[in-house]
């Protein structure tokens, strides 16, 4: 029974203050990476969102480019629309407008 008891006490013994649990300062450098780590996932969404919008830019650029060829005369509001994208803050986008 003894050997029992002294597998139970082992569990309870708080040490004397040097436990792994205890803080050494070592949290900076995990709060670190992880600041690190949500830093990068954002510039990758950051990315993400940037390319999604140019790519939906693109595509209404080239459907308004295709609808105002078709027939200029009767589509100058996609001329206006093609030019409102000029207007748009992102430079790729910019860009996309001015060459269709």
């Amino acid at each position: 029974d003894d050997d029992d008891d002294d597998g139970d006490e082992d569990e309870h013994y708080d040490g004397d203050g040097a436990d792994a649990d205890d803080d050494d300062g070592g949290d900076f450098e995990e709060d670190t990476r992880k600041d690190y780590k949500t830093s990068q996932l954002s510039k990758a969404q950051q990315a993400m969102k940037e390319l999604q919008m140019v790519m939906e830019a693109k595509r209404k650029l080239a459907e308004a480019a295709e609808i105002l060829l078709e027939n200029p005369e009767y589509n100058t509001k996609k001329l206006e629309e093609i030019a409102s994208y000029v207007r748009n803050p992102n430079v790729k986008i910019q860009k996309l407008a001015l060459l269709t």
